[in-house]
C-alpha cells in the first residue's frame, strides 16, 4: 500500500511518501509488517545538473564569490528547474550562515547525487573547485547523453509493436464481429476460407468471457512487472542478472555498465584520489545491479588488501579487458587514464553495436506487424471477394 502526498517546504516540492506491506524488505531489515514515511525531493535532470555545474565553472573561473554565483544561478534556473533553483537558494543561505559549501551541498544529496557533493567538497577544500565542476558537467552530460541514445532508440521499436498490437486488437474485438453476419450465410454451404475461419474464431475468443480475463490479466502482467520492477531491488537484481545471460543484448547491457562505473571511479581517483569511494560511488551510479555488486565486491577487496584488478577478478562479472587495464593502470601508475580510456572503448562499441541492432529491429518489426495485419485484413475480406466473383458470374 502506498499513500503520496506533495507539500510545499521553503520554496522547495517535497514529495511525502508513506509505504507499507507485510513482508521483509529487499534488505532484509525491517521486520513483517512495516510502515515507512519518506520525505524526498522530486529529482532534477541530468541536463539541468549539467548546465549548473558549466555555468559555475565559467564564473568560478571569472573570479565571482561563491555566495553571489550561488544566487545568480539560482535565479538563473528559476522556470527551467524550480527544484534546483530552490535548491541553490537554501545552499546559498547555509553557506552565508558560515556552513562549508561540501557541507551545504552534502545536505542536498538527493538533488545533486553524491558524486557531485563530494566533487564540490573535494575541490573547495583543494582549492581546484573550478576543475572539479568541469568533470562534474562532463559527467552529467555524458549520462544525459547515454539515456537520450538509450529512449530515442527504443521508441521506435516500441510504437511499431504498440501501435501493431492495438490495430490488430480493434479489427480482432470490434471489426470482426461485424462481418459475422455475412459469415455465417458462407458457413451454410461451406465455402467459408480457411484464414478466415481461424481469424474468426481468435475473435470469438477474444471477445469470450475467458479471453476478456486472459487480455485483462495480460495487462495487469505486465503492469505488475514494471510496477515490481520499479519499486523492489531483489527483483530488479534478478531480472538485471538475468538480461546479462541475453546473447548479444547482455553483452551490449555488461559493456555499457562497466563504462559506466569505470569513468565514475576515473573521475574521482583523478579528482580526489581515493579508490575506495571511487568504488563505492561507481556501484552507486552503474546502470546493473549486477555488476554493481561486483564494483560493491572489488571495493570490499581493497579494503582487505587487495588490488583493484584482484578485486575485479574475484568478481566474475568484468570482461577480461576491463581487469588487464585496471592491472596496467596500477602498475604504471595511470589508473584513471587507463579506466577512462576504457569507458571511452566500451561506449564506442556499445554505440555502433546498438545502432545495427536498433537498424535490424526497425525493419524485422516493421515486416513482422505489417504481415500480421495485412494477414487479419485479408482474412476478413476473402470471403467478400469470394461473393463478389460468384455475383459476376451469374
Amino acid at each position: 500500500a502506498q499513500w503520496k502526498a506533495n507539500q510545499q517546504v521553503t520554496g522547495i516540492d517535497f514529495e511525502l511518501r508513506i509505504s507499507g506491506g507485510f513482508d521483509e524488505s529487499d534488505a532484509g531489515e525491517k521486520p513483517k509488517g512495516f510502515w515507512d514515511l519518506q520525505l524526498t525531493k522530486p529529482k532534477v535532470k541530468l541536463l539541468d545538473i549539467a548546465q549548473f555545474a558549466s555555468q559555475w565553472q565559467a564564473m568560478e573561473g571569472a573570479g565571482i564569490p561563491t555566495v553571489t554565483t550561488l544566487g545568480l544561478l539560482s535565479r538563473s534556473f528559476e522556470k527551467q528547474s524550480p527544484t534546483l533553483a530552490a535548491t541553490l537558494a537554501d545552499v546559498r543561505a547555509q553557506v552565508e550562515d558560515g556552513l562549508s559549501l561540501g557541507d551545504a551541498f552534502r545536505k542536498h544529496e538527493s538533488v545533486f547525487g553524491e558524486l557531485t557533493c563530494e566533487m564540490i567538497s573535494t575541490g573547495e577544500a583543494t582549492g581546484t573547485l573550478e576543475r572539479h565542476l568541469g568533470d562534474v558537467a562532463a559527467d552529467a552530460e555524458y549520462r544525459h547523453k547515454n539515456k537520450s541514445t538509450l529512449i530515442a532508440a527504443m521508441i521506435e521499436p516500441i510504437l511499431i509493436v504498440v501501435t501493431g498490437l492495438a490495430v490488430s486488437w480493434v479489427m480482432l474485438t470490434y471489426a470482426m464481429p461485424q462481418f459475422a453476419v455475412m459469415y455465417e450465410a458462407f458457413d451454410r454451404d461451406g465455402s467459408l476460407p480457411t484464414p478466415t475461419v481461424f481469424v474468426l474464431a481468435i475473435s470469438r475468443f477474444l471477445n469470450s468471457p475467458l479471453g476478456i480475463f486472459l487480455e485483462v490479466a495480460a495487462v495487469a502482467s505486465v503492469i505488475a512487472f514494471f510496477t515490481a520492477l520499479k519499486r523492489s531491488r531483489r527483483f530488479r537484481y534478478k531480472v538485471h542478472t538475468f538480461l546479462l545471460k541475453v546473447p548479444l543484448f547482455g553483452e551490449l547491457m555488461l559493456l555499457e555498465a562497466v563504462a559506466r562505473g569505470c569513468r565514475t571511479l576515473a573521475i574521482v581517483q583523478k579528482s580526489v584520489g581515493n579508490i575506495p569511494m571511487g568504488l563505492e560511488l561507481a556501484a552507486k551510479t552503474t546502470t546493473n545491479l549486477r555488476v554493481a555488486e561486483g564494483f560493491a565486491d572489488t571495493n570490499e577487496s581493497v579494503y582487505n588488501g587487495t588490488t583493484v584488478w584482484e578485486g575485479m577478478l574475484a568478481a566474475k562479472i568484468f570482461p577480461e579487458l576491463t581487469i588487464y587495464m585496471a592491472r596496467s593502470g596500477e602498475v604504471s601508475g595511470n589508473f584513471d587514464v587507463m579506466l577512462e580510456k576504457l569507458a571511452d572503448t566500451y561506449d564506442t562499441r556499445v554505440k555502433y553495436v546498438r545502432e545495427r541492432i536498433t537498424e535490424v529491429m526497425r525493419y524485422a518489426l516493421l515486416l513482422i506487424m505489417g504481415a500480421f495485419v495485412l494477414g487479419i485484413m485479408l482474412a476478413m475480406y476473402l470471403p467478400v471477394f469470394t461473393l463478389i466473383e460468384r455475383m459476376s458470374r451469374h
